[in-house]
């Protein structure tokens, strides 16, 4: 007695069968054999094809060579697709192997861990791109004339390396699109706070803006420190 499942085996043989052979009309009326009918007919032939059945079968092909390399299934040899039949004409089954797999258990493990590994793989991305404002001019190496930034209570610290050779330095805002849009000296020492209500003409407090160190010899620039964002107190 039929308890409305298909095995593969079973699906392809009524399949095969002609459309007026008693067995293959009594399986007809079953709802369960007409819906493995139809996903089969729009899996070997959707009804708006995006691409050519040459590359359906080089994909087809493909997908059977991974699977037998991932020991999923046997190694078979694909052939090319039978050539197009009328409408409402079932094909025979071309890819029994495939078929199994699919409709089995056996796909779901291989499904979950691809699927685990996209939601992976964009979480990864979405974490380690960088955001818009890390906007750098240049890149820092071990030693390097660099910026470092620290919050002491209501001041933003700068402090930079010394650079051999320079007798003063220049703290450099930098806009939109990496122009300057003020600067302030610096005679003496590695390091400038900044605090609201005492920031160089040209930059707003509270604002996001780009900094890069400017070494200077006898007015001239020896080095230039990679430009850091920071949010102005």
């Amino acid at each position: 007695m039929n308890d409305g499942r298909y095995t593969p085996e079973a699906l392809e043989r009524l399949l095969a069968l002609p459309e007026d052979d008693p067995e293959r009309v009594a399986a007809v009326g079953s709802p369960q054999f007409e819906a493995y009918r139809r996903m089969l007919a729009d899996f070997e032939r959707p009804g708006d094809a995006l691409v050519a059945d040459a590359e359906l079968d080089a994909a087809r092909a493909e997908l059977m060579s991974r699977l037998a390399a991932a020991g999923h299934i046997p190694p078979r040899t694909v052939t090319p697709a039978a050539a197009p039949v009328a409408p409402r004409t079932v094909r025979p089954l071309p890819r029994r192997g495939v078929l199994a797999w699919l409709t089995s258990g056996g796909g779901r493990p291989a499904l979950a861990v691809a699927g685990a590994l996209i939601v992976v793989g964009l979480g990864w991305w979405a974490t380690q791109r960088p955001t818009r404002d890390e906007t750098s001019r240049g890149i820092a190496e071990p030693g390097a004339f660099e910026l470092t930034t620290k919050k002491q209570g209501d001041a933003m610290v700068l402090s930079w390396n010394a650079v051999e050779g320079a007798d003063s330095y220049r703290v450099v805002f930098l806009g939109a699109g990496l122009a300057e849009v003020a600067h302030q000296d610096v005679s003496t020492g590695t390091s400038l706070a900044l605090r609201a209500g005492a920031l160089p003409a040209g930059v707003a407090s509270g604002s996001r803006v780009s900094i890069e160190i400017v070494a200077l010899r006898m007015g001239g620039d020896i080095a230039t420190s990679p430009a850091r964002t920071i949010l102005l107190p």
